[in-house]
């Protein structure tokens, strides 16, 4: 039996919002023969949608009677050959500005009232959805992918702007070039994202996998791979990660990975480097930073001004090297 969940689209660092069930393409009622206005018709193919149109207004008839309705998904790659519900072709690009390949310009008539918020506008009235959804009606299954942190995922099109948003944390994996690995469960909490839980997918066939905790013994952290720690993954503890079977990550303190969570830096506060730093010729300037930092243990630092946790860090280390304590990190 069909049972077409909503579009989902990220709201947290993962964490997806599902919507009413109907399909994210075509509402109940509308069918493979919707009439595609003039407007946004592309019938000369330059992608702006200012065909003049054919006259027939006809997408593909043929499609309803080639789909299996015994199967969830609309069968574009089995019994209906390759004819899609809506041939992407047939509509506008999207704005290069929303993604530039992988989505086109639907008709806004043609999306459920509660997600069209979800998606990107187009001219002309018109929506951004991607093309894997527009050739099956919505009804279909995003292919499995292994997420951020090595859990279970699925592709989803960077032409959803939470999607786009969200891309410094998500892996690309096996997915298509337009498209990024969504995970079915928070890496951080272990909750249910509802990414392999849209439309036609069955759910999730692995249980959640979570990161795991680190520096418990000061302030507390997450191992994060360290492709996803940026610029500063070189400062943080990478051999407790590997201690605790996590290869390849960082102990990210919790105080800074609560910052980026929310999409802001982490800025150190500033404080007034202990006696020992400055007659090291260090200065007196610093950074308030986690104790879970390496460099915290290895310069005779103090605490200084800086709250529970934390501990005044030079700007430069005894190399002359920058410790992050003076910079957003």
């Amino acid at each position: 039996m069909r049972n077409a969940h909503s579009l989902l689209v990220i709201a947290s660092l993962v964490t997806l919002v599902a919507c009413a069930e109907s399909s994210p393409v075509l509402p109940p009622g509308v069918g493979p023969d919707y009439d595609i206005p003039d407007e946004l018709k592309d019938d000369d193919g330059d992608g702006d949608g200012n065909g003049q149109g054919n006259g027939n207004g006809k997408n593909n008839p043929t499609a309803a009677s080639c789909d299996d309705p015994s199967t969830c998904e609309y069968d574009l790659e089995t019994t209906c050959g390759g004819q899609p519900v809506i041939d992407p072709a047939s509509l506008p690009n999207c704005p290069e500005s929303v993604c530039t390949s992988g989505g086109h310009c639907v008709p806004s008539g043609l999306v459920p009232a509660d997600q069209k918020g979800d998606l990107a506008e187009c001219a002309g009235d018109a929506l951004c959805v991607p093309d894997r959804l527009i050739e099956r009606g919505g009804l279909a299954t995003a292919p499995s992918c292994a997420a951020f942190g090595g859990g279970e995922g699925r592709c989803l099109s960077t032409c959803l702007p939470a999607v786009a948003y969200k891309a410094p944390l998500l892996s690309q994996d096996v997915c298509a070039a337009d498209e990024l690995c969504v995970p079915c469960f928070d890496p951080f909490d272990g909750t249910d994202t509802g990414a392999c839980a849209i439309s036609c997918d069955a759910g999730p066939t692995q249980p959640a996998k979570t990161l795991p905790s680190c520096c418990s013994d000061k302030g507390g952290g997450t191992c994060v791979p360290s492709t996803f720690a940026g610029e500063g993954a070189d400062k943080l503890d990478e051999e407790e990660c590997e201690d605790l079977g996590a290869l390849g990550s960082v102990c990210v303190p919790s105080q800074i990975l609560d910052a980026h969570l929310v999409g802001v830096p982490f800025n150190p506060v500033e404080c007034e480097t202990g006696a020992i730093i400055q007659s090291l010729g260090l200065g007196s300037e610093g950074g308030c930073l986690p104790e879970c930092i390496p460099i915290v243990d290895v310069l005779p630092v103090s605490r200084s001004n800086c709250s529970d946790g934390f501990k005044c860090v030079p700007c430069v280390d005894l190399d002359g090297d920058g410790t992050g304590a003076c910079t957003n990190l």
